[in-house]
């Protein structure tokens, strides 16, 4: 019970801190990022869990009919692993949430399925967005 508390507080921690990076104005994220552990350089426990939860709580926001099926969530961990293996767990909640805030310069929209041909399109602006941006 004790180790299951322990993984439910290290979740609300981590849950916290994205939260709270993703609020952060573009140029102050992008001076942060270079400061983030790059998922590929987590432990493989670290990295799923984070992913999980990242795809669960943004996926909750989305308004979609069905919600992702484990397969799809399966689906879109090989693919972060495959295209951006120097992504990092606070990018991709970054990328997630400033998509369906419309934040970057090109409109991605998940047509009720959130899989991972969305979320290579919301990376994929992210990328481009990212780099346009100027730090201070």
């Amino acid at each position: 019970m004790e180790l299951e508390n322990q993984s439910t507080l290290e979740n609300e921690v981590f849950i916290l801190k994205i939260e709270r990076l993703s609020k952060l104005r573009p140029s102050k994220f992008k001076e942060l990022r270079g400061s983030f552990t790059k998922m590929k350089n987590l432990n493989e426990n670290k990295r799923n869990n984070g992913r999980k939860i990242i795809i669960k709580r943004n996926s909750k926001y989305a308004r979609l009919k069905i919600k992702p099926s484990p397969i799809q969530i399966l689906d879109i961990c090989e693919m972060i692993e495959y295209k951006y293996p120097t992504l990092s767990l606070e990018e991709f909640h970054y990328a997630l949430k400033h998509a369906r805030w419309r934040t970057f310069d090109e409109e991605v929209n998940h047509y009720g399925y959130f899989d991972a041909t969305y979320i290579a399109d919301v990376l994929k602006a992210y990328g481009n967005w990212i780099k346009k941006i100027r730090c201070h």
